[in-house]
């Protein structure tokens, strides 16, 4: 098993929602202003106008939290922990793309 929490919201019973439909109810609860300096809190990667098919809730994310989001059909993962800690600009973006592939 694997050392994140799990919460499922793929259910029949639950409406179709966007990606910015959660999001905006998250940062409704924690808002984005209330982040100390050194947060990097928000979506920092993704579509907001996808349908959301399912998400993980997590503590940091991990390969392996990806794996089994890719896996279940997900494509929404919830953090505490950002994947990004620190604000990139463009620049420093493309240079870790680049890096990575």
């Amino acid at each position: 098993m694997f050392p994140f929490i799990f919460l499922s919201l793929q259910s029949n019973f639950l409406p179709i929602m966007k990606i910015k439909e959660i999001v905006s109810a998250l940062e409704r609860f924690a808002p984005l202003p209330l982040q100390d300096g050194f947060d990097n809190a928000g979506l920092q990667v993704g579509l907001t106008e996808a349908e959301a098919t399912g998400a993980l809730l997590c503590l940091d994310v991990t390969e392996a939290v990806v794996d089994e989001a890719i896996a279940l059909g997900y494509n929404l993962v919830i953090s505490h922990h950002p994947l990004i800690l620190k604000v990139i600009n463009p620049s420093q973006a493309r240079i870790m793309w680049n890096a990575a592939y």
